[in-house]
């Protein structure tokens, strides 16, 4: 069911990828992966760590023919082996990696913010307002919002998606 959830928060926030969006994501699957490194210990001063924030940031700000390279049927292969890989690794750390996952994808869910019908004049500026609060927190730059469907989704000026008041933290401690 998490799969589906996660599959629906990447149609809502990206219902038509463009090649800036691959490159966005692989910057974000990349952000991910540090994270795991400075979780096992590796301090963000370390050679490897720096390398992955410089592939990290590089994605970000790829020109759309980067994408053009790529080797898809590469890229699903090593994309699934990572799915079994980072599930493997959780269960060898003791972790319900299962109820963890839906919790994460219920929490990514949050960062859209759900309208019906026509938008008026306040709820705009309520938009408007909120990408300037997002701003001011210092981690994202060029934040806006469209409507995608029936979803509001805010991002930066890579494009990757930003967690706006909505959003809530998934609450993990209990599946550890």
């Amino acid at each position: 069911m998490s799969v589906k959830n996660t599959l629906e928060f990447f149609k809502i926030a990206k219902p038509n990828p463009t090649a800036k969006d691959i490159m966005a994501q692989f910057g974000a699957d990349t952000e991910e992966v540090t994270e795991l490194f400075e979780a096992f210990g590796f301090s963000p001063e370390t050679s490897i760590v720096c390398d992955l924030n410089n592939v990290t940031q590089w994605a970000y700000k790829a020109s759309p023919e980067e994408a053009s390279d790529i080797n898809r049927l590469e890229a699903l292969d090593a994309v699934c082996d990572k799915i079994v890989t980072a599930v493997g690794l959780g269960y060898m750390l003791g972790m319900n990696v299962e109820g963890a996952f839906k919790e994460v994808a219920a929490s990514n869910l949050s960062k859209f913010i759900k309208v019906s019908g026509e938008l008026t004049l306040d709820q705009m500026a309520q938009f408007d307002d909120e990408c300037k609060q997002v701003e001011s927190q210092g981690r994202y730059s060029g934040v806006t919002w469209s409507r995608k469907g029936d979803y509001i989704v805010f991002t930066d000026g890579n494009g990757k998606i930003v967690k706006p008041s909505s959003y809530f933290e998934p609450e993990l401690s209990k599946f550890i």
